[in-house]
């Protein structure tokens, strides 16, 4: 009993210190916003980090090597480090009772005990100790080598800070993040934060050498919001189909779901007049257990079974802010129309109100937001029931009275992602597509359209890279 009591002032003590150091003041868990990313740092070697050197663990400068830790807290007060590798070969830090440490694959062994740490504060400092769950022993450097010692034993050497890894915002040189060309379009994009990785999904439109247009869904990564990988289909090239309009990512019964449309227009040529999706569009999810490998997707009957549902398109998830487990599903007919459901499958018509199209909704202060996308622009709106909306920002256009050819028709389909919370960003990031110049055509509309990237602090104000400078579409100024 004597000693369930010390623990509990012991941990009641390192909670406080926690509390009051603002690096600790937060915890996070994997879910759509993220993690924290973090470089390990040694007190006793001037600017030495835990790093990884062919599957073997050393301490390096920070000079050319990859030393982003994520660490992942656990409800009884440890947590994870798994090291973060630019190839995305993720390992976790283990140790021995005795030996030191060494690092595994992660999975199964995530249960045990053996790859638990927590940090013990060292003399009111800003450096920990960190202590190993299995044996009460810390991790301390020897040489250039990793090894457990007793606590008798501690010293600098056994000393650690994690530094967290923010990602600077003012390295993005150009507010165009993935750019069109005369044959490829990027539009509508969705993003979700998980594991130190932004994953973004978008509708890739593509035409042909026999100049057919097809549009996809497609997606790309980033750890630094600057340098993204190149494009990934997940859906089929079907111009009876054409999947596109990603509105968001949700988690659902341990699974990732995303939420698109069909976009139909069978033969559709670079040569015709401009076309648009045909009464036969529909919205879809797809489901995955990593981001990256996709189901089949289903289409799904918003307004019940047996309903003719009419054309819709833009679809957009998120749950009841009173009531866990109830999604509401948004999509663009007559305005903004809404269905909600408990499990994805039954679905029960709601209503509609006023808005454009390609509508972002979350949850703030016990209020709806939605950003929707009038002809011109982007606006916002809030609602405290889903059914009375008023407006809080109309026709936010950003800078494009400054970005000359790239925007000059159009900024649209924004969607907004709050990682205020998330100490790795601390902002909300909008991310929208721009289409220009007019009038409208085939060609403009499928291809030439970019993706683009600003901030803010309250969803209001927005900043975007070369703010205070005239941005235009040329190569030449947009590469980064």
């Amino acid at each position: 009993m004597k000693n369930k009591k010390k623990f509990k002032l012991i941990f009641l003590v390192i909670s406080i210190f926690l509390i009051n150091n603002n690096l600790y003041s937060q915890t996070y868990s994997i879910n759509e916003t993220g993690t924290n990313l973090y470089e390990i740092e040694n007190k006793s070697s001037s600017g030495l980090y835990i790093s990884v050197k062919n599957d073997s663990l050393t301490l390096s400068k920070k000079e050319n090597v990859d030393l982003k830790w994520r660490k992942t807290n656990l409800p009884d007060g440890y947590f994870y480090l798994d090291f973060v590798s630019g190839k995305n070969d993720n390992k976790r830090l283990l140790a021995t009772s005795y030996l030191g440490a060494r690092l595994t694959k992660t999975g199964i062994e995530g249960k045990n005990d053996d790859v638990r740490w927590r940090m013990q504060p060292a003399n009111g400092e800003d450096w920990f100790y960190l202590e190993h769950k299995t044996s009460g022993r810390y991790l301390s450097k020897q040489d250039n080598k990793l090894v457990l010692v007793e606590k008798k034993n501690l010293s600098d050497k056994s000393m650690w800070k994690l530094n967290l890894k923010k990602i600077d915002l003012t390295s993005i040189q150009s507010p165009i993040i993935m750019m069109g060309n005369d044959k490829t379009g990027f539009r509508d994009p969705a993003v979700v934060y998980h594991e130190g990785i932004f994953y973004m999904y978008y509708s890739l439109v593509t035409t042909e050498e026999d100049e057919n247009i097809y549009w996809h869904v497609a997606y790309s990564k980033s750890e630094d919001l600057v340098s993204w990988t190149d494009p990934v289909i997940i859906t089929p090239k079907d111009q009876n189909k054409n999947f596109g309009s990603p509105g968001n990512v949700i988690r659902f019964n341990d699974e990732w779901v995303l939420c698109m449309q069909t976009y139909v227009i069978p033969g559709y040529n670079r040569k015709d007049k401009l076309r648009f999706g045909n009464k036969d569009c529909r919205i879809w999810i797809t489901r995955s257990k990593d981001l990256e490998n996709w189901s089949e997707p289903e289409m799904l009957q918003v307004k019940g079974k047996g309903i003719d549902p009419g054309k819709m398109i833009d679809a957009y998830l998120v749950e009841d802010k009173d009531e866990k487990g109830k999604w509401w599903w948004f999509y663009k007919q007559n305005g903004a129309s809404y269905s909600y459901s408990y499990d994805l499958k039954n679905w029960t018509y709601e209503g509609h109100t006023e808005a454009g199209e390609n509508v972002c909704v979350w949850v703030e202060d016990d209020e709806y937001y939605m950003m929707h996308s009038p002809k011109m622009g982007v606006g916002i709106l809030k609602s405290k029931n889903l059914k009375n909306w008023i407006e809080v920002d109309k026709n936010n256009v950003l800078g494009q009275e400054d970005w000359g050819h790239w925007a000059g028709q159009r900024v649209t389909a924004g969607f907004v992602i709050d990682l205020r919370n998330n100490p790795n960003i601390g902002k909300y990031l909008l991310f929208y597509h721009g289409q220009g110049p007019a009038p409208k055509t085939t060609e403009i509309i499928n291809s030439g359209t970019d993706l683009g990237i600003a901030w803010s602090d309250d969803f209001i104000n927005w900043n975007w890279p070369g703010q205070n400078n005239k941005t235009k579409r040329k190569d030449e100024d947009a590469q980064k």
